[in-house]
């Protein structure tokens, strides 16, 4: 039938293409510098392109110019040639007639320069495009739970609305991170781990929002989504936008160890009034702990465990900015923007802290987040003060 016909008329081509190129050398001169004039060198040479159109490999223009390569010298390669003897070849081919003749260097089949580079680009670009994309929505989502949240006016609101407003602003700083390839830092590898680990503890404490189910909803969505963004940008800032073969587990290691070594130094009084701030929110943050911990052993759901899960949260971010900005102090980088921004955080949380603190009777919590909020307000506003 025509369709065995047609498989058997594809396979008897296919063997006489080997075999035309087989035995061309035979009906050319190796030596020249260009093909030989003869009638019967021409349709040889003609028969063997002629496959091109019945084959359409990708590159089969580079098989028979590598052929004709190789005995006939690199001029005989030439575009002209083909254009003069295989016109219905080369009829759509008029726009590249410079793309052509690269695909072979050195009787090698090559891909033009720069396809690849063109490729990984387009990857690297797609890349910065989805993670700037996931911190907008971190950004724009915990700033209105914040709104929303502060609107009562009342000191347990407000501080609620902190630990958002926290979120927020790291994924703000973070985005600034990712459009200048700065996610490599030490500093935006601690704050995409920071707001990884909010995004996860916000899904499990999503039963605070039990007044809403679309607000429940929407705040597990945000979360999740936070999560996933502040991970892929760790994993940006440890292997490049390339994704480079490189092993997590001595990251962690080298960044648990550089977290001890800057504990137990003090270059400045910045850095010792940092370090206080630290172990003030780390104490909280471990009893925060003991409490969840305690009420997991007991069974206890619902939104009471929601609600110290959100706390637990906040102090979480506190800790890690606190930690964060007095390791800019030993290195007397707090005039660095992202410092500058994270002192202004802190001190706006540790404000509402305090408020709280105070309202709720508890004087060492309110009276250590008032020096927290002072040593973060003075680096933040003296900055400003110098310009």
């Amino acid at each position: 039938n025509y369709a065995t016909y047609y498989v058997n008329s594809k396979r008897y081509l296919s063997i006489m293409r080997y075999l035309l190129l087989a035995f061309l050398p035979l009906f050319s001169s190796p030596s020249s510098n260009a093909f030989p004039t003869t009638n019967l060198s021409h349709k040889f040479h003609r028969l063997a392109a002629s496959e091109i159109n019945v084959f359409p490999y990708k590159r089969g223009v580079s098989l028979v110019q590598n052929h004709h390569r190789n005995h006939h010298g690199k001029s005989a390669c030439s575009n002209q040639y083909y254009r003069h003897y295989l016109p219905t070849v080369f009829q759509n081919t008029a726009s590249d007639d410079d793309e052509s003749s690269e695909y072979v260097q050195n009787g090698n089949n090559v891909k033009p320069e720069g396809s690849n580079d063109d490729k990984i680009a387009k990857k690297i670009l797609g890349r910065k495009q989805r993670v700037k994309g996931g911190y907008n929505i971190s950004l724009a989502g915990y700033a209105v739970f914040a709104s929303l949240f502060a609107s009562s006016l009342n000191p347990t609101g407000c501080y609620a609305a902190s630990g958002m407003f926290l979120a927020s602003g790291v994924a703000f700083i973070l985005k600034g991170a990712s459009l200048n390839d700065r996610l490599k830092s030490d500093t935006y590898k601690r704050l995409n781990m920071a707001l990884g680990l909010y995004g996860l503890i916000g899904i499990m404490a999503r039963g605070a929002l039990q007044r809403s189910i679309v607000a429940q909803k929407l705040w597990t969505v945000l979360s999740f989504v936070t999560m996933v963004n502040s991970i892929k940008g760790y994993g940006y800032g440890l292997k490049g936008w390339e994704l480079t073969k490189v092993n997590p587990v001595s990251d962690l290691v080298n960044g648990t160890k550089s977290y001890i070594s800057t504990l137990l130094k003090i270059p400045n009084w910045k850095s010792g009034g940092y370090l206080l701030a630290t172990l003030f929110f780390c104490f909280i943050k471990f009893s925060k702990l003991l409490e969840i911990s305690q009420m997991l052993l007991r069974r206890e759901r619902g939104f009471i465990l929601s609600s110290r899960l959100f706390r637990y949260g906040k102090l979480m971010m506190l800790s890690t900015l606190s930690f964060t900005l007095k390791d800019a102090a030993d290195r007397d980088r707090l005039e660095g923007t992202t410092f500058v921004e994270l002192n202004g955080l802190v001190s706006i949380a540790s404000a509402t802290m305090a408020v709280y603190s105070f309202d709720r009777s508890l004087a060492f919590d309110g009276s250590s987040a008032v020096f927290v909020m002072a040593l973060c307000a003075f680096n933040w506003v003296s900055f400003f003060l110098k310009k």
